[in-house]
């Protein structure tokens, strides 16, 4: 059977952080709102949140479409702008 996804909310008006995992749910109260959210990926790197709209990241899918088309750029970093697009259209799609 699988697993349910789970959802992280931060509400950055009342510093409250939900995990809301499809059973029980937890919340955290007062982190304020400068709290930074991170993620240790498979390839034990760091990564932070970036928080974009849909639109906003369809307007970053063109820019980077553009880049990719039209400017000169290094191999390492048209595969970072190749590996960064999924994710920028999952965000946009929803």
């Amino acid at each position: 059977m699988e697993r349910p996804p789970v959802n992280l909310r931060f509400d950055v008006a009342t510093g409250t952080l939900a995990i809301e995992t499809g059973g029980p749910s937890i919340s955290v109260e007062d982190l304020g709102p400068l709290a930074v959210v991170s993620r240790t990926d498979e390839d034990d790197e760091e990564r932070q949140a970036l928080f974009v709209s849909p639109g906003e990241a369809d307007v970053l899918l063109k820019m980077i479409g553009y880049i990719l088309e039209k400017v000169k750029i290094t191999e390492g970093s048209r595969a970072a702008l190749e590996a960064i697009k999924p994710r920028l259209e999952h965000l946009r799609d929803g």
